[in-house]
């Protein structure tokens, strides 16, 4: 059996300052069930609609926010909204699909880049597709032509590895015994030209209409010092979304 094999192929390919090699023994195994697990989860996500604790952490300095709103339309809509203890917008983002607004408190909302308005209020640079994703602890919509190997450790775990135009996502699995919705993801990260972009982990597992939904989500990049922590309070899984409903409310509105 070979253990770390293919995990010291890929590390050999980019920076040695990049991605490493997991911490435990890993054999070769196939790539495709894996791959297909995942597309199946991902299918089967449609949307959530939540209320969460949401923690922001940039160069040692916190910032909490105790009631967040966030809806997820697959990977191709999203709100996030922040409110006060009495109510009151706080920070709020919405991407209907093409554009992105932010909104300060105050302030009417801007027109922002995508990334760099995902980055104005996480301080990570992401897609805004990606964070659907990460959201609903998925995997990115990609196009997987071969260019994928894993490798699984004694106690169950899985470790995958996808490449896609210069991208390169690790996903920390384990793998379930019969349908998709059986598979538990522990981890995402993301890596661009072989640098990490982001890491996701995802905790506290619930099965939430036959979808298994972590609900404390933290995405983070420890070279930057920048970190967002998600938990989930009261979430509803695949339930039906509007068009209006990404749009982002007035002052003295409340979804």
């Amino acid at each position: 059996m070979r253990t770390h094999a293919l995990f010291l192929v890929l590390v050999l390919t980019l920076p040695a300052c990049a991605v490493r090699t997991p911490d435990i023994p890993l054999t070769e195994t196939a790539a495709g069930p894996l791959v297909n697990a995942l597309e199946q989860r991902r299918s089967s996500f449609t949307g959530l609609k939540a209320v969460a604790r949401v923690q922001t952490e940039r160069s040692g300095r916190k910032r909490s926010y105790e009631s967040v709103a966030i809806l997820v339309k697959d990977q191709e809509k999203m709100k996030i909204e922040a409110y006060g203890p009495l109510g009151q917008p706080l920070l709020g983002l919405s991407w209907n699909g093409a554009d992105i607004q932010v909104r300060k408190p105050g302030e009417e909302p801007m027109m922002l880049q995508k990334q760099s308005g995902i980055e104005r209020l996480t301080g990570i640079a992401v897609d805004p597709e990606e964070l659907c994703a990460v959201l609903s602890g998925n995997m990115p919509r990609m196009s997987v032509s071969g260019a994928a190997r894993a490798g699984c450790a004694a106690d169950g775990q899985c470790f995958l590895d996808v490449r896609q135009d210069g991208r390169q996502w690790r996903f920390q699995v384990i793998p379930g015994a019969g349908s998709p919705a059986d598979l538990q993801v522990l981890a995402m990260e993301s890596y661009q030209r072989g640098r990490l972009q982001y890491r996701a982990s995802y905790e506290n597992t619930e099965v939430r209409s036959s979808y298994r939904m972590p609900t404390r989500i933290v995405l983070s990049n420890a070279d930057k010092k920048m970190s967002l922590t998600v938990i989930y309070e009261d979430i509803d899984v695949n339930p039906p979304l509007l068009d209006n409903d990404f749009i982002l409310t007035g002052d003295g509105d409340r979804p």
